[in-house]
């Protein structure tokens, strides 16, 4: 017994210690600075979503269709899930900038890389996008991501 313990405790020890990979990466965060109207463009193109505004009824449509997308995505890898995650990102950022007048900005420092949206006419002003769809995705739900969209419409100042 103590040995099948050991053999099986070991597999199991050597797996808990590889921890979760990275699930936002500098690359990720680049990508969607530098490209994030072509992401949100294929993004649109791939599920047929159509904007015609920012309120809760386009918002609840929107994550209809993200909620539906994450659930086929979660059926694979998260590595096969980065490129279209970073889309969901990159349309979920392009509306904050086109309906409350944020602006995308990149982050660089030597030990961090990240980008978002800031300047939002907002109690709120800025969001970090792909932070939030990530950890959606892999911790907290896609309502969560909905939460802090509906947060910025809700605080909007008009």
């Amino acid at each position: 017994m103590k040995d099948v313990l050991i053999k099986k405790g070991m597999k199991i020890l050597v797996e808990l210690s590889k921890g979760l990979e990275e699930p936002d990466t500098a690359e990720m965060y680049r990508e969607v600075y530098f490209h994030h109207d072509e992401l949100c463009e294929k993004f649109m193109e791939k599920t047929g979503i159509v904007v015609t505004g920012f309120d809760e009824e386009n918002i609840d449509r929107w994550f209809e269709v993200i909620e539906e997308r994450t659930a086929i995505l979660k059926q694979g890898d998260y590595e096969d899930a980065k490129e279209e995650l970073m889309e969901i990102a990159a349309f979920l950022g392009n509306q904050l900038v086109k309906y409350l007048g944020g602006r995308w900005f990149h982050y660089l420092s030597e030990n961090h890389e990240s980008c978002g949206v800031e300047r939002c006419k907002t109690l709120n002003p800025g969001l970090n996008c792909l932070s939030v769809v990530v950890g959606g995705y892999t911790q907290n739900g896609m309502n969560w991501v909905k939460k802090s969209i509906l947060n910025r419409y809700q605080e909007r100042k008009i």
